[in-house]
């Protein structure tokens, strides 16, 4: 089962990667539909974001250009929430309102990425075109929603993130997703604490997981480079889609 966990996470990684996808939103589900539990797959999901946003910074160090504020001011406040989300609510809510809240959160961010691609809000910005000062806030904002997202969903960055950026802080696409890519370092770490320092966390399946996960990504974002803008966008509307009806199917298979 390992094997089959590993080549889960390199096919789902390597496609997440290349379309400028979620890495969350693609392993978890794939991950309960082979069986895991759903505690299990989102520890692993979230170990696999670790260290492939880590690989992926590693990577692209320097065709990553960013603002150092934003990245500091997402990462401190997401990692505080992904904190409070990981030992005072996962622990104690159901998987069946998890499931359904990542459904939810789904169908919505297909709503923001349509909005957007109408309002043609998916050109590339040049990140000094952007006043960082005035949007102090927002930051804190969208680092404690994707901290929190983080923590419960396995999902954060450019499931949350990139078009909170995109929406309300006149990001383009490929700029909130480099953004992203360094904010969630920390935040999935924190995201685990209370499995690691409790023991509860499968390590097994984590470290296999990660595994394919890192050389999926790997190999992924050298197909991003060449990759229209307004097709990755178009992916990312049909994949939410798929997911969230995905994750209601998952519900009511637990219904039964």
């Amino acid at each position: 089962m390992l094997m089959l966990y590993f080549l889960l996470a390199f096919v789902g990684s390597l496609f997440a990667s290349a379309f400028g996808l979620s890495i969350g939103c693609i392993i978890t589900p794939i991950l309960l539909f082979a069986g895991l539990s759903y505690a299990t797959a989102v520890d692993a999901t979230l170990a696999a974001i670790f260290f492939t946003s880590l690989t992926g910074l590693l990577q692209n160090k320097r065709q990553i250009k960013v603002a150092v504020e934003p990245v500091w001011l997402i990462a401190i406040s997401g990692s505080i929430t992904a904190l409070i989300g990981d030992y005072f609510i996962r622990q104690h809510v159901p998987d069946i309102y998890l499931k359904l809240i990542y459904a939810v959160f789904m169908f919505l961010s297909v709503d923001i990425l349509k909005y957007l691609k109408k309002k043609n809000s998916y050109a590339e910005t040049n990140k000094n075109n952007i006043d960082y000062k005035s949007y102090f806030f927002s930051y804190i904002f969208a680092g404690a929603i994707s901290g929190l997202s983080a923590s419960l969903l396995s999902v954060g960055a450019t499931f949350i993130i990139v078009p909170y950026l995109m929406l309300f802080n006149n990001y383009g696409l490929k700029l909130a997703v480099k953004t992203t890519m360094i904010t969630m370092i920390p935040i999935s770490f924190f995201s685990l604490t209370y499995e690691i320092f409790t023991n509860t966390l499968n390590y097994s399946v984590a470290s296999i997981v990660a595994c394919g996960a890192i050389l999926g990504t790997f190999l992924g974002l050298v197909v991003l480079r060449y990759i229209d803008t307004l097709v990755i966008l178009r992916v990312n509307i049909y994949i939410y889609f798929v997911v969230g009806f995905s994750m209601i199917i998952q519900i009511l298979i637990s219904l039964v």
